[in-house]
């Protein structure tokens, strides 16, 4: 259980650093800071890490169980379709709602940088559970 929770924390982890390298790209290239309103951001942030907390389940969820039958296909099926659903509402509000919340600028190092660390604590842990794994193999 513990391996498991911990490898839905490196796929959340990959997932949200991902995110924030590929939104933080473009103020990178264009080296113009971002300006951000506090509610989209809120609510952007909350739709990618359940749309990640879901699709990690549902990994874990299909790796436990190695047979697969029509229910199960019909499941998966229906979770991608939530996950889609999830994933294009939150570009709906990151594209479409009109801003709301306090305005604020980041520097434009800061998205790219967040990105990097959060791909940085998810390849950590990956090594780190890889490490406990071939230790306790040789017990």
């Amino acid at each position: 259980m513990k391996e498991q929770r911990e490898y839905i924390l490196e796929i959340v982890l990959t997932l949200i650093g991902w995110y924030f390298v590929l939104f933080g790209m473009k103020p990178f290239i264009q080296q113009q800071d971002l300006t951000l309103h506090f509610g989209n951001a809120i609510l952007a942030f909350l739709l990618l890490l359940g749309s990640g907390l879901i699709i990690s389940y549902f990994v874990a969820l299909f790796m436990k169980n190695d047979k697969v039958d029509d229910k199960k296909r019909k499941q998966m099926g229906i979770l991608t379709g939530l996950i889609g659903g999830t994933l294009l509402l939150l570009s709906v509000v990151s594209v479409f709602i009109t801003p709301f919340g306090q305005a604020f600028e980041l520097s434009h190092y800061t998205l790219f940088g967040v990105g990097c660390f959060f791909l940085l604590a998810s390849y950590l842990l990956k090594k780190m559970r890889m490490a406990s794994s071939k230790d306790n193999r040789k017990l």
